[in-house]
């Protein structure tokens, strides 16, 4: 992980969020009298990177140290809960959940069905964790009220990777009546 930081004093290059050496330079950058290139070596033609480039930003400012550090600490898991849906109705023992995934080994995708039940009803609960397998299929939810409808709902989905350079997609989620 390289970033690199000019402050209008000082350029500095930092490794896996550490600081690996320090240059003076100029007040400023001229793009006309300093060109730069992401890649490339724009001062001599033909050196070129022989590799690949990924997630690559470009500030407005100088990042302070912290900054850097945290750039670094890229998560290997993360949530996403949508909004509520409204639709047909769904029945707490009657519902399935098809699944469309791509993940590789070391990764998992879990759900969590948050039904809305009403006022008149047990309220807002959550299934059980649903754990995904395969790139798709059809899974029952459980763990929610049996023989109550619910006319609202939202998903919850995890996903976690044993690395920060690769993640599971989720292609589709789906509550369908069960069978």
């Amino acid at each position: 992980h390289l970033v690199g930081v000019f402050d209008g004093d000082d350029t500095e290059i930092y490794v896996d969020g550490n600081l690996a050496a320090t240059k003076d330079s100029a007040d400023e950058i001229d793009p006309a009298s300093s060109p730069a290139g992401i890649g490339e070596n724009v001062n001599q033609s033909g050196r070129h990177l022989d590799g690949q480039l990924d997630e690559l930003r470009v500030y407005n400012r100088s990042l302070s140290p912290n900054e850097v550090r945290n750039l670094t600490e890229t998560a290997t898991e993360g949530e996403y809960r949508s909004g509520w849906k409204t639709g047909p109705s769904i029945r707490g023992n009657d519902v399935n959940l098809r699944y469309n995934v791509d993940q590789a080994p070391g990764q998992t995708v879990e759900v969590i069905v948050v039904a809305d039940y009403g006022a008149t009803g047990p309220g807002i609960k959550r299934s059980s964790s649903i754990t995904l397998s395969g790139a798709s299929g059809e899974v029952d939810v459980t763990g929610l009220p049996g023989g109550q409808s619910a006319d609202r709902y939202s998903l919850i989905v995890r996903l976690d990777s044993s690395t920060p350079t690769d993640s599971p997609t989720v292609q589709g989620l789906e509550l369908v009546e069960g069978t």
